[in-house]
C-alpha cells in the first residue's frame, strides 16, 4: 500500500509543472459589447470608455430616424430606424467623436474613448503616456487640424463652402440672413442635414454688416395634440414656413419632435 501511495504522489508532482504554465497562458476574456441608445435627440450615454477590441452597439430607442457618423467619416451607421441597431468594433486606441447627421444642429453628438489592451505586466506603459495620445490616430488628427488654415468664407461672390461642424442656422447667423431665406434659396429639404464641401447660395447681405432680424428662430418641442397649423397660429408664422424650415410634411409631426420655428419670409 505504501508503494502504491508513493507512486500516486510522484505522478501528481510530475503533472503539476505542466498544469501551471497552461493556466498562466490562458487567453484574456473577450472584450464584449457596450450599448448606446439613440434617443430623441441625444446619445445615451454621450461618452463611453472601452478597451480596444470592444464593439459599441447603437440602438435607436426614439421615434425618429438617426445615424451614428464619425466626425472624420471613417465609419457611418447609415439611417437607423426606430428599433434598428448598428455595431462597430474599435481596434485602435484613441478618441472617436461622432454625431447624428439628421440632428447635428440640435447637439446630437457623442464620443467613444478607446483605451489600450494589456495584461498586468503591460499596464505601466499606458500610465507613462498621455491619457489621450494624438499619435494613436495620426491620420484623423491631422485631418482635424487642417481647418486651422481656413479657406475664405466665400468661394465666389454670394456662395459659401460648407465646412465640417457647420449648421444651417449658424451659417445664417454668420451672414445675417434669415434661416428660412437660406433654406429657400438653396431648396434645402432637411434643415438638420448639410454636408461639408457643399456650396450654399447666400441670398443677401453677403460679406456686409448683419441685416436687422425681425425675430430669431427658435426650437420648439412638439407636444401631444399639436399640429403645424396650430403652431403657425401660436408663433405668428405660416404652415409653409414651418414645413420648409424643417423639411417635413405639414400633416405629419409627432410628440417629442423638435421643430425649428422661424418668422415667415416677406
Amino acid at each position: 500500500m505504501s508503494h502504491r501511495w508513493l507512486a500516486l504522489t510522484l505522478t501528481f508532482v510530475a503533472l503539476s509543472p505542466i498544469s501551471a504554465p497552461h493556466l498562466a497562458s490562458a487567453a484574456p476574456a473577450a472584450q464584449g459589447t457596450v450599448d448606446v441608445a439613440e434617443r430623441d435627440f441625444s446619445f445615451d450615454p454621450a461618452t463611453v470608455t472601452v478597451a480596444a477590441g470592444t464593439a459599441v452597439r447603437w440602438t435607436n430607442r426614439g421615434g425618429a430616424p438617426h445615424t451614428a457618423t464619425a466626425d472624420d467619416g471613417s465609419w457611418d451607421s447609415g439611417t437607423t430606424s426606430p428599433g434598428a441597431t448598428f455595431a462597430f468594433t474599435f481596434a485602435v486606441p484613441g478618441t472617436y467623436r461622432y454625431f447624428c447627421r439628421f440632428h447635428q444642429s440640435l447637439g446630437m453628438a457623442g464620443t467613444v474613448v478607446v483605451t489600450g489592451v494589456g495584461s498586468g505586466a503591460e499596464s505601466p506603459a499606458p500610465t507613462t503616456a498621455p491619457p489621450a495620445a494624438p499619435p494613436a490616430v495620426p491620420s484623423e488628427e491631422g485631418a482635424a487640424e487642417k481647418p486651422v488654415v481656413q479657406p475664405p468664407l466665400l468661394v465666389e461672390r454670394g456662395v459659401y463652402l460648407v465646412r465640417p461642424g457647420d449648421t444651417l442656422s449658424g451659417i445664417a447667423a454668420r451672414f445675417g440672413v434669415p434661416l428660412i431665406g437660406l433654406v429657400r434659396a438653396n431648396r434645402v429639404r432637411n434643415a438638420d442635414l448639410i454636408y461639408a464641401g457643399s456650396r450654399l447660395v447666400i441670398p443677401r447681405n453677403v460679406g456686409g454688416a448683419p441685416a436687422p432680424r425681425r425675430a430669431a428662430c427658435q426650437v420648439y418641442v412638439v407636444h401631444r395634440g399639436d399640429t403645424v397649423f396650430v403652431l403657425a397660429l401660436r408663433f405668428q408664422t405660416t404652415v409653409h414656413a414651418i414645413a420648409a424650415a424643417n423639411g417635413i410634411r405639414p400633416d405629419l409631426i409627432y410628440a417629442g419632435q423638435r421643430l425649428l420655428i422661424c418668422p415667415p419670409q416677406r
